[in-house]
Protein backbone atom coordinates (compact mmCIF):
# COMPACT_ATOMS: atom_id res chain seq x y z
CA UNK A 1 0.00 0.00 0.00
CA UNK A 2 1.19 3.52 -0.81
CA UNK A 3 1.33 4.75 2.57
CA UNK A 4 3.39 1.98 3.80
CA UNK A 5 5.75 2.37 0.84
CA UNK A 6 6.04 5.93 1.51
CA UNK A 7 6.61 5.65 5.61
CA UNK A 8 8.99 3.47 5.17
CA UNK A 9 11.76 5.61 5.68
CA UNK A 10 10.58 6.83 8.84
CA UNK A 11 10.20 3.52 10.26
CA UNK A 12 13.60 2.62 9.04
CA UNK A 13 15.03 5.85 9.96
CA UNK A 14 12.88 7.70 12.59
CA UNK A 15 12.07 4.65 15.27
CA UNK A 16 10.19 5.09 17.68
CA UNK A 17 7.87 8.11 15.93
CA UNK A 18 4.26 7.45 16.48
CA UNK A 19 1.33 5.80 13.94
CA UNK A 20 -0.29 9.15 14.17
CA UNK A 21 2.81 11.81 13.26
CA UNK A 22 3.62 9.42 10.39
CA UNK A 23 0.35 9.18 8.92
CA UNK A 24 0.23 13.20 9.42
CA UNK A 25 3.64 13.39 7.50
CA UNK A 26 2.46 11.34 5.22
CA UNK A 27 -0.60 13.30 4.22
CA UNK A 28 2.00 16.36 3.77
CA UNK A 29 3.84 15.21 1.49
CA UNK A 30 1.25 13.57 -0.74
CA UNK A 31 -0.08 17.19 -0.56
CA UNK A 32 3.50 18.15 -1.67
CA UNK A 33 3.52 16.13 -4.69
CA UNK A 34 -0.02 17.24 -5.70
CA UNK A 35 -1.83 13.69 -5.23
CA UNK A 36 -4.56 13.54 -2.90
CA UNK A 37 -4.58 12.03 0.70
CA UNK A 38 -6.75 8.88 -0.61
CA UNK A 39 -3.92 8.00 -2.59
CA UNK A 40 -2.32 6.98 0.52
CA UNK A 41 -4.71 3.70 0.51
CA UNK A 42 -4.38 2.72 -2.65
CA UNK A 43 -1.77 0.01 -4.37
CA UNK A 44 0.85 1.13 -6.84
CA UNK A 45 -0.82 -0.24 -9.60
CA UNK A 46 -3.50 1.95 -9.69
CA UNK A 47 -1.62 4.72 -10.50
CA UNK A 48 -0.07 6.12 -13.96
CA UNK A 49 3.54 6.31 -14.98
CA UNK A 50 3.65 9.81 -13.79
CA UNK A 51 2.20 9.27 -9.88
CA UNK A 52 3.85 6.76 -9.76
CA UNK A 53 7.06 9.01 -9.99
CA UNK A 54 5.51 11.42 -7.44
CA UNK A 55 4.80 8.79 -5.09
CA UNK A 56 8.51 8.06 -5.83
CA UNK A 57 9.22 11.98 -4.82
CA UNK A 58 7.08 12.35 -1.73
CA UNK A 59 8.77 9.14 -0.02
CA UNK A 60 12.10 10.92 -0.67
CA UNK A 61 10.56 13.68 0.90
CA UNK A 62 9.11 12.19 4.00
CA UNK A 63 12.66 12.51 6.33
CA UNK A 64 12.90 16.27 4.95
CA UNK A 65 16.24 15.72 3.45
CA UNK A 66 18.46 18.52 2.27
CA UNK A 67 19.84 16.73 -0.74
CA UNK A 68 17.85 14.40 -3.09
CA UNK A 69 19.58 12.01 -5.31
CA UNK A 70 17.43 11.50 -8.14
CA UNK A 71 19.21 8.60 -10.80
CA UNK A 72 17.01 9.06 -14.07
CA UNK A 73 13.76 10.51 -12.39
CA UNK A 74 12.18 11.04 -15.82
CA UNK A 75 13.59 9.20 -18.30
CA UNK A 76 10.69 6.19 -18.38
CA UNK A 77 8.14 8.83 -18.79
CA UNK A 78 6.67 10.57 -22.05
CA UNK A 79 7.65 14.26 -22.98
CA UNK A 80 3.98 15.61 -21.37
CA UNK A 81 4.96 14.18 -18.00
CA UNK A 82 8.03 14.64 -18.06
CA UNK A 83 7.55 18.28 -18.22
CA UNK A 84 4.93 17.70 -14.98
CA UNK A 85 7.44 16.06 -12.80
CA UNK A 86 10.56 18.46 -13.54
CA UNK A 87 8.10 21.50 -13.06
CA UNK A 88 7.16 19.70 -9.61
CA UNK A 89 10.86 19.05 -8.92
CA UNK A 90 11.81 23.08 -9.39
CA UNK A 91 8.85 24.04 -6.99
CA UNK A 92 9.54 21.63 -4.44
CA UNK A 93 13.48 23.25 -4.40
CA UNK A 94 12.09 26.29 -4.29
CA UNK A 95 9.81 25.95 -1.78
CA UNK A 96 11.66 23.52 0.54
CA UNK A 97 15.27 24.80 -0.09
CA UNK A 98 16.27 21.18 -1.74
CA UNK A 99 19.21 20.52 -3.90
CA UNK A 100 19.31 17.69 -6.12
CA UNK A 101 22.09 15.54 -7.59
CA UNK A 102 20.06 15.11 -10.79
CA UNK A 103 21.82 11.79 -12.99
CA UNK A 104 20.63 11.86 -16.41
CA UNK A 105 21.80 10.94 -19.71
CA UNK A 106 19.18 12.96 -21.26
CA UNK A 107 20.96 16.11 -22.49
CA UNK A 108 18.18 18.33 -22.78
CA UNK A 109 16.59 17.36 -19.23
CA UNK A 110 20.72 18.35 -18.02
CA UNK A 111 20.72 21.49 -19.63
CA UNK A 112 17.02 22.63 -18.56
CA UNK A 113 16.96 21.64 -14.71
CA UNK A 114 20.57 22.30 -13.75
CA UNK A 115 23.05 25.21 -11.94
CA UNK A 116 25.56 23.22 -12.55
CA UNK A 117 26.92 19.98 -14.28
CA UNK A 118 29.87 17.39 -13.68
CA UNK A 119 30.00 15.33 -16.98
CA UNK A 120 31.65 11.43 -16.65
CA UNK A 121 33.56 9.18 -18.57
CA UNK A 122 34.15 5.76 -17.67
CA UNK A 123 33.39 6.39 -13.78
CA UNK A 124 35.58 9.67 -13.90
CA UNK A 125 34.52 12.97 -13.97
CA UNK A 126 36.08 15.03 -16.77
CA UNK A 127 34.44 17.94 -16.64
CA UNK A 128 32.85 19.76 -13.40
CA UNK A 129 31.50 23.63 -14.46
CA UNK A 130 28.13 25.96 -14.57
CA UNK A 131 25.92 24.31 -16.50
CA UNK A 132 25.66 27.03 -20.18
CA UNK A 133 29.45 26.78 -19.56
CA UNK A 134 29.36 22.91 -19.97
CA UNK A 135 27.20 23.26 -23.00
CA UNK A 136 28.23 26.24 -24.86
CA UNK A 137 32.14 24.97 -23.96
CA UNK A 138 32.35 21.68 -24.02
CA UNK A 139 36.26 20.12 -23.38
CA UNK A 140 36.08 16.53 -23.47
CA UNK A 141 36.02 15.42 -26.98
CA UNK A 142 32.99 12.68 -26.65
CA UNK A 143 31.00 15.51 -24.18
CA UNK A 144 31.54 18.10 -27.57
CA UNK A 145 29.92 15.56 -29.89
CA UNK A 146 27.15 14.54 -28.12
CA UNK A 147 26.60 18.82 -27.81
CA UNK A 148 26.91 18.72 -31.55
CA UNK A 149 24.30 15.94 -32.11
CA UNK A 150 21.98 17.92 -29.86
CA UNK A 151 22.11 21.28 -31.62
CA UNK A 152 21.54 19.32 -35.04
CA UNK A 153 18.86 17.42 -33.74
CA UNK A 154 17.69 20.98 -31.80
CA UNK A 155 18.10 22.64 -35.52
CA UNK A 156 15.67 20.13 -37.30
CA UNK A 157 13.14 20.51 -34.91
CA UNK A 158 9.68 22.73 -35.42
CA UNK A 159 10.46 25.96 -33.13
CA UNK A 160 7.94 27.07 -30.61
CA UNK A 161 6.31 30.25 -30.27
CA UNK A 162 5.98 31.16 -26.36
CA UNK A 163 2.97 32.71 -25.72
CA UNK A 164 1.07 34.12 -22.79
CA UNK A 165 -1.35 36.59 -21.61
CA UNK A 166 0.61 37.66 -18.64
CA UNK A 167 1.86 41.27 -17.58
CA UNK A 168 5.13 40.77 -19.42
CA UNK A 169 6.92 43.37 -16.48
CA UNK A 170 6.12 40.56 -13.54
CA UNK A 171 8.80 40.00 -12.09
CA UNK A 172 11.32 36.89 -13.22
CA UNK A 173 10.94 33.83 -10.99
CA UNK A 174 14.20 33.10 -9.56
CA UNK A 175 14.36 29.70 -11.59
CA UNK A 176 13.16 32.00 -15.00
CA UNK A 177 16.42 31.01 -17.04
CA UNK A 178 15.99 27.07 -16.10
CA UNK A 179 12.48 27.24 -16.95
CA UNK A 180 12.64 28.44 -20.02
CA UNK A 181 15.50 26.22 -21.00
CA UNK A 182 12.57 23.10 -19.97
CA UNK A 183 10.83 25.17 -22.28
CA UNK A 184 12.83 25.40 -25.22
CA UNK A 185 13.62 21.65 -24.80
CA UNK A 186 10.30 20.20 -24.12
CA UNK A 187 8.79 22.01 -27.10
CA UNK A 188 11.96 20.44 -29.42
CA UNK A 189 11.76 17.39 -28.46
CA UNK A 190 8.06 16.87 -28.49
CA UNK A 191 7.34 19.30 -31.73
CA UNK A 192 4.40 21.40 -29.81
CA UNK A 193 3.24 24.08 -31.01
CA UNK A 194 2.79 26.83 -28.28
CA UNK A 195 -0.34 28.80 -29.07
CA UNK A 196 -3.52 27.26 -27.72
CA UNK A 197 -5.30 30.04 -30.66
CA UNK A 198 -3.85 26.94 -33.31
CA UNK A 199 -6.07 24.58 -31.84
CA UNK A 200 -8.80 25.12 -34.31
CA UNK A 201 -6.19 25.08 -36.93
CA UNK A 202 -4.07 22.15 -36.61
CA UNK A 203 -7.41 19.44 -37.11
CA UNK A 204 -6.77 17.96 -34.62
CA UNK A 205 -6.53 19.71 -30.79
CA UNK A 206 -4.84 16.71 -28.66
CA UNK A 207 -1.44 17.05 -31.05
CA UNK A 208 -1.29 20.88 -30.03
CA UNK A 209 -0.29 21.47 -26.18
CA UNK A 210 0.72 25.00 -24.94
CA UNK A 211 3.44 25.41 -23.35
CA UNK A 212 1.47 27.34 -20.61
CA UNK A 213 0.99 23.88 -19.48
CA UNK A 214 4.80 23.70 -18.39
CA UNK A 215 5.41 26.84 -17.23
CA UNK A 216 3.96 29.42 -15.04
CA UNK A 217 2.47 32.69 -17.55
CA UNK A 218 4.43 34.93 -16.03
CA UNK A 219 7.41 32.71 -17.07
CA UNK A 220 6.24 32.10 -20.60
CA UNK A 221 5.77 35.80 -21.49
CA UNK A 222 9.17 36.54 -20.43
CA UNK A 223 10.12 35.32 -23.47
CA UNK A 224 8.21 37.64 -26.29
Amino acid sequence: MVRTIIAEPIVSLERGTSIAERNRRVAEVLDAVDLPLASADKYPHEFSGGQRQRIAIARALITRPALIVADEPVSALDVSIQAQVLKLMMDLQEKLGLSYLFISHDLGVVRAITDRVAVMHLGRIVEQRPTDDVFDNPRHPLHAGACRRRAQALLRAPQAVPVGDADSTARPHRHHHRRLRLCRHLSAQAGYLSDPNTHSQAGDAGLVRPLSLYLDRSIVSQEQ
